[in-house]
């Protein structure tokens, strides 16, 4: 063609047709990275299985790409840092480029691709099956369970590290027969010895929440119940009441038992054959009856990643760990706030399951007005004016405020109130909702929907 080389390409990789020779031998020049320049017989295997696709222009001339492919941002960038470029997640691989773990398995992609072609010890293993180990169609960066025997790859390989190592007690992600079960992500998240929970008078004491980690990759849901945990405080067992799961925790609602001092306690949380102790976390105060206003997000963004169910049921915990004698209420925001349940005095679980009721009947939809919904909770804290009572707020969130007034305009006016705030979902306005926290003396919670 004129003396310009053609692309040309075998399944697998690009090259370039630079020469041919017509007399005995007859040969083609291929200019082909992964084996260098070589002659090729016209008859040879690779070349009938060559696919011819343009003259190749050399940079700067006339119908050429801008740049050399080496030079393209768009070929090297790799916008989740797992190791793959975004080029080859989205032409190769079909991952996600945004997510270092696409099927949420928890080996990341990189190691997924990695562990169908190479052992850890370098030794090449890549047959053409390996890829998709069970025949469903995904390979096993898409697939969850690349041996379909129901245990999520990254479960079985327990390091994630895209290898198979026995002597740590793992299972072959190629072998159904050998598999092993999901161990959660566990430990406490609140309360800690730099943020404590206050269980009330040491000889008399009340409720507690206790938020603890539970994660496991998507496709293992796990299911507990109080009877599924023990939790101990200063050594002393201190019954679990009810447990809500909440994304990847679970909050407790705790029965602190007695103390002869008010501490600070040590807490420990017991799950099956896994245990964390988190030194002075609790302490003994007598306090105030509370009264407590749920501030729930229900606005368009908490539609999406069960954030919604996630905030219901942290909510749920927030009202169940009231006391007999604490006053409780729920407001909740979109594009306008309102007033679901207006404060009511805990006479008995009734009015819990009120308020409760008032919390799960919340449907996602529209814009995130945060300003106004706080001032709608803080409202019925001012309208009922019990002074003699300890002021709460539990503002559950992802953050994502877009319609005024916004928290900035509004804070001002907040005061004589505690704030706690729950942010939901690894998208959630972190920064913002640890600030409100930290500037009206209260506590923050996270709660991952994702995987880690």
């Amino acid at each position: 063609d004129a003396n310009r080389p053609l692309l040309v390409a075998i399944p697998g990789h690009i090259m370039v047709v630079d020469g041919y020779r017509t007399g005995p031998p007859q040969q083609i020049h291929l200019l082909d990275p992964w084996t260098s320049a070589q002659w090729v017989a016209y008859t040879s295997n690779s070349i009938q299985r060559i696919n011819w696709i343009a003259v190749y222009k050399a940079p700067g001339t006339a119908g050429a790409p801008p740049a050399a492919r080496s030079d393209e941002p768009s070929i090297w960038s790799d916008s989740d840092g797992d190791g793959v470029q975004d080029y080859d997640e989205v032409k190769r691989f079909h991952t996600n480029p945004f997510a270092v773990d696409s099927d949420d398995d928890w080996v990341r992609d990189k190691q997924d691709i990695l562990e169908t072609v190479y052992k850890l010890d370098g030794t090449y293993v890549y047959t053409p099956t390996r890829a998709d180990f069970d025949s469903d169609t995904l390979r096993k960066e898409l697939d969850w369970d690349n041996d379909a025997d129901n245990a999520p790859d990254g479960c079985e390989d327990v390091n994630v590290n895209g290898g198979y190592e026995p002597a740590l007690g793992e299972s072959n992600n190629f072998d159904s027969a050998s598999h092993n079960a999901c161990v959660p992500q566990f430990n406490i998240l609140w309360p800690r010895k730099t943020s404590q929970a206050n269980a009330g008078d040491p000889t008399a004491p009340e409720k507690i929440l206790v938020q603890v980690s539970t994660a496991v990759p998507t496709n293992w849901p796990q299911s507990y119940t109080s009877g599924d945990f023990t939790v101990a405080i200063g050594g002393q067992n201190s019954p679990v009441l009810t447990v809500y799961p909440s994304g990847d925790t679970y909050f407790l609602v705790v029965s602190p038992h007695t103390q002869s001092s008010g501490g600070p306690f040590d807490l420990t949380v017991q799950l099956a054959s896994q245990s964390d102790t988190e030194t002075q976390a609790v302490y003994y105060l007598p306090k105030n009856p509370q009264d407590e206003v749920v501030v729930m997000d229900r606005s368009g963004s908490m539609a999406y990643d069960g954030k919604i169910d996630a905030a219901k049921n942290a909510g749920n915990a927030f009202v169940d760990m009231l006391n007999d004698n604490d006053w409780v209420g729920v407001a909740s925001f979109a594009t306008t706030a309102s007033t679901d349940y207006t404060l009511h005095e805990i006479t008995g679980q009734p009015i819990r399951n009120a308020a409760n009721a008032a919390i799960n009947a919340l449907v996602a939809d529209g814009t995130t007005a945060l300003g106004q919904g706080v001032q709608q909770g803080y409202g019925l804290l001012t309208a009922a004016a019990h002074t003699d009572h300890d002021w709460t707020m539990v503002l559950l969130s992802d953050g994502m405020e877009n319609e005024p007034p916004y928290w900035a305009d509004v804070a001002p006016g907040i005061t004589d109130v505690v704030m706690h705030t729950v942010a939901l979902g690894e998208d959630a306005n972190r920064t913002l909702l640890q600030s409100i926290a930290g500037a009206k003396d209260g506590n923050f919670f996270y709660v991952d929907i994702d995987p880690p």
